[in-house]
């Protein structure tokens, strides 16, 4: 194993025809990532644009009307296509050049070197018929400008296509960055202060309050609260965690306050390796895209030898002029084999597929594994989260003691303002019309739920065991409660004044794409937790 600094890398990273530079901070790096990655989109947008309104025109033209044959009634105007090719061709697909020059020096051969092939000697033998169309037979003088300005407008748009799906996984990656505050809450001897993330250390003690979001991952010494990890999880409900009991970067402090001790911090968090694996699955390759990689290393040479042994063959035994047919035949399988697909295809298929699986919260150890997803024949998911949106609703409301729907949805709203239990958001979301009363006395029971007192009524929203603890006759609501357990919902109840008075089905969230109930996950197959009968 050999060592090298970051000045030598960037030498040979620039050697071998690519740019690279080092970056060491990483919200810097962020930055320029993002600065980077839409400058290129823009560039190939625009260089695309600038050869295909070249290109496709002419390729009507021709098509429609001059057959693309030179003749004296059209060679002027076939001269100006042709510098205007040239123009397109310098500033829409000079890096192509470049890089292929580069290719040339450094001994090796690209998908690059076949497009400045391709490319160059079109035009260069389009130029020549246009120049001296005498020296070639009626039949050969064919003009290809339109084939060079295609060329680079769609590779050029293959790249810019390729550029805006690595952004979007950029972007996707950068959504569970921002889920690490930029500072933290530091307890020490003198104190507590607010210290940069990047300067906390492990074993160092932070205090988290509600609606914190925990900023490394540690251990909790003293305190309880309730924790939202729908983002590691997918469990729309807050997770309750006292002494000894593990805590996340990236999760929310629902309620209560906790001191922590730091256990891992910085690239070595639970976050930011999960980060760290899905910038590594976009990055590997999978088995046809090292194919692909194998292919392209002899194709291009492949091609080369290819073209010269056709035009050594239509010289020796093809008709007069030999020369001029060696020409053609030579340019025609350099114009043919130029990539569009082969390069292109399997690289962008990956950034796209592991960067949208991001966003949905599944994440792609590496590459491969999306080859061998193929071979598949039995799929088992972690539902919620995954196949369940992570977003609670109300989808039922009995009411009892002589309450009605409308009165039990705005008492029970009314106690749940201000709050971001996903359970609370869900009552609010479905009591959302109208004005609500003024909560007074208002408690959180931890565990429990909540109370308080609106428009003179004693109000209790919780579990039962709330109830139960308040000494609330529970009976009557029993049997709905266990019907719409074995639906797979959350059963809430509302007391006023003592009496059970209200129950909300607040069920496992629907499906992402199409709303089922829990029976159609286990007869299409797939394994639910959720109880369900008939």
């Amino acid at each position: 194993m050999g060592s090298a600094s970051a000045a030598e890398l960037v030498q040979a990273v620039e050697k071998a025809g690519y740019g690279a530079e080092a970056i060491e901070d990483d919200l810097q790096r962020r930055e320029r990532q993002q600065e980077t990655a839409l400058a290129t989109m823009k560039r190939f947008r625009w260089q695309a644009i600038v050869a295909l309104l070249v290109g496709v025109p002419v390729m009507v033209w021709g098509m429609i009307g001059d057959n693309m044959m030179v003749s004296d009634d059209n060679r002027s105007l076939w001269l100006v296509i042709g510098l205007v090719t040239l123009a397109v061709m310098v500033f829409a697909g000079g890096h192509f050049y470049r890089s292929a020059w580069k290719s040339l020096k450094n001994g090796t051969a690209t998908m690059d070197t076949l497009v400045a092939l391709g490319t160059g000697v079109a035009w260069l033998y389009s130029m020549s018929v246009n120049l001296w169309p005498q020296w070639f037979p009626m039949e050969a003088r064919h003009l290809y400008y339109e084939a060079s300005a295609m060329i680079i407008g769609l590779i050029n748009l293959g790249h810019m296509l390729e550029a805006r799906a690595r952004q979007r996984s950029s972007k996707a990656l950068e959504k569970l960055l921002d889920l690490t505050p930029p500072s933290a809450r530091v307890v020490t001897p003198e104190g507590e202060k607010d210290l940069p993330l990047a300067e906390v250390q492990a074993g160092m003690t932070l205090r988290l309050t509600t609606g914190d979001r925990v900023p490394v991952d540690g251990m909790i010494s003293q305190g309880e609260a309730w924790f939202d990890e729908a983002m590691l999880t997918g469990e729309p409900v807050p997770q309750q965690k006292g002494d000894g009991d593990a805590i996340h970067a990236g999760t929310v402090v629902q309620d209560g306050s906790v001191l922590f001790t730091a256990s891992a911090v910085g690239s070595q968090t639970t976050l930011a390796r999960i980060i760290r694996m899905v910038r590594q699955a976009q990055s590997s390759k999978p088995e046809i895209g090292q194919l692909a990689d194998k292919i392209s290393a002899v194709f291009v040479p492949a091609v080369v030898v290819i073209a010269l042994i056709s035009a050594a063959i239509w010289y020796f035994f093809g008709p007069a002029p030999q020369i001029v047919y060696t020409l053609v035949i030579a340019t025609t399988v350099l114009i043919i084999a130029c990539p569009c697909a082969l390069g292109l295809a399997t690289p962008m298929s990956i950034i796209s597929g592991v960067g949208r699986a991001a966003e949905y919260g599944v994440l792609v150890r590496d590459a491969d594994a999306l080859q061998r997803a193929s071979e598949l024949d039995t799929l088992v998911f972690d539902k919620t989260g995954t196949l369940t949106e992570g977003k609670p609703q109300v989808v039922a409301v009995k009411t009892f003691a002589g309450v009605d729907e409308h009165t039990a949805l705005r008492l029970a709203a009314a106690l749940e303002q201000g709050s971001s239990h996903p359970l609370a958001r869900a009552i609010l979301d479905k009591a959302a019309d109208g004005p609500l009363p003024e909560v007074s006395g208002f408690r959180t029971l931890r565990g429990l739920g909540v109370s308080g007192e609106a428009e003179g009524h004693r109000l209790l929203l919780g579990n039962q065991a709330l109830l139960n603890e308040q000494h609330i006759n529970t009976a009557e609501v029993e049997s709905e409660m266990t019907a719409q357990a074995s639906r797979g919902a959350t059963p809430v109840l509302l007391a006023v004044d003592g009496q059970a008075a209200a129950l909300f089905a607040i069920p496992r969230p629907a499906a992402r794409r199409q709303r089922r109930r829990p029976g159609a996950f286990a007869s299409a197959g797939l394994p639910a937790g959720d109880a369900y009968r008939g």
